[in-house]
C-alpha cells in the first residue's frame, strides 16, 4: 500500500483544524503539522490525532511572512517518513 502524508503550515486554526485532521487521518499516515506560533487551542487540538507530527516556525516580525520557513520544515520532516505521496496543505 502506497504511504501518504499530508504537510500543513498553521496558525490559529482552532475554528477548522479537527476537521481537517478528522478528514486526514482517514486517509493519511502521517500528518505534518508546522505552526507559526498560534495562540488558541490548535496545538491541543493537533496533538490529540496519533499520526500529527508537530513543529513550529522560528519567533519572528509578524508583519514579516515567512511562509517558506514554515514549507521548509516541512520538506525537512517529510524525508525521514519517505511517503510515497505528499499532500502539501
Amino acid at each position: 500500500m502506497k504511504k501518504i502524508t499530508a504537510a500543513l503550515g498553521i496558525k490559529n486554526e482552532e475554528w477548522i483544524i479537527d476537521r481537517t485532521l478528522s478528514a486526514l487521518d482517514i486517509i493519511c499516515d502521517k500528518i505534518i503539522i508546522v505552526d507559526d506560533h498560534s495562540t488558541d487551542k490548535t496545538e491541543d487540538i493537533c496533538r490529540s490525532y496519533d499520526k500529527v507530527e508537530w513543529h513550529q516556525t522560528r519567533e519572528h516580525e509578524w508583519k514579516v511572512r515567512d511562509d517558506g520557513y514554515q514549507k521548509m520544515i516541512a520538506i525537512d520532516a517529510l524525508h525521514k517518513h519517505n511517503p510515497d505521496y505528499v499532500l502539501f496543505l
